[in-house]
């Protein structure tokens, strides 16, 4: 027996993630080096600041997505993210 919502009745079911949805999805759970996020996105101009914080994190490092974003702040670049 299928789950029904309790206010409006209508049957629960999955759906499939819309285009932005599987973008979004990616974003969030992805992890790849800085360079594969640029691809999509610009490039560093100068000096990578953000990868210069000791922390072992590399430009080919696999990272999140929400972490290349910060570390991209910190450095000079053109695009924008």
């Amino acid at each position: 027996m299928a789950a029904k919502n309790d206010h409006t009745g209508d049957l629960i079911i999955s759906r499939m993630l819309s285009k932005q949805g599987r973008i979004n999805h990616d974003r969030i759970y992805a992890k790849k080096s800085a360079y594969e996020w640029l691809e999509d996105e610009c490039a560093i101009l100068d000096s990578p600041n953000g990868w210069e914080q000791n922390d072992g994190v590399t430009l080919d490092t696999l990272i999140s997505y929400q972490d290349f974003c910060f570390r991209f702040s910190l450095s000079t670049t053109i695009g924008n993210v």
